[in-house]
């Protein structure tokens, strides 16, 4: 394949990398407005320690998810054995996380990474020396 076009491989890691930069967007905007809606929902159990948390612990945990979403992208993009690992178990999770992620990031995931060309690809191991 000539070296300026995009596969599915790429794709993928395009993918990744938008979810991870939106994740960060909205996460560290609405982050304000978390403590408002939280305190008319009354709950328990789970619910009650998810709507709890503070806005600068909602902030940290949206950078921390867009971090980890933008790695795998690159990961992935780069075709590291890591990024491969990093994206199924991604995938995984997003098939709970109802419509968008998984229409988003669970489908395209399993798709390009098991179904598609991409399969022979993945022979790059992350040097941590």
């Amino acid at each position: 394949m000539p070296e300026n076009e995009l596969d599915m491989g790429d794709t993928l890691g395009l993918i990744y990398g938008i979810v991870g930069c939106l994740t960060i967007v909205f996460g560290l905007s609405l982050a304000g407005y978390w403590v408002e809606f939280a305190q008319y929902i009354e709950l328990s159990g789970f619910w009650a320690i998810v709507l709890s948390l503070t806005n600068t612990e909602i902030a940290i945990a949206s950078l921390m998810f867009g971090a980890i979403y933008i790695l795998t992208g690159m990961l992935v993009w780069r075709r590291y054995k890591l990024g491969k690992v990093m994206a199924t178990i991604i995938g995984a999770f997003a098939i709970f996380v109802f419509p968008i992620g998984t229409f988003a990031i669970a489908f395209p995931t399993f798709y390009i990474l098991y179904m598609g060309k991409l399969k022979g690809e993945w022979k790059k191991e992350l040097d941590l020396d």
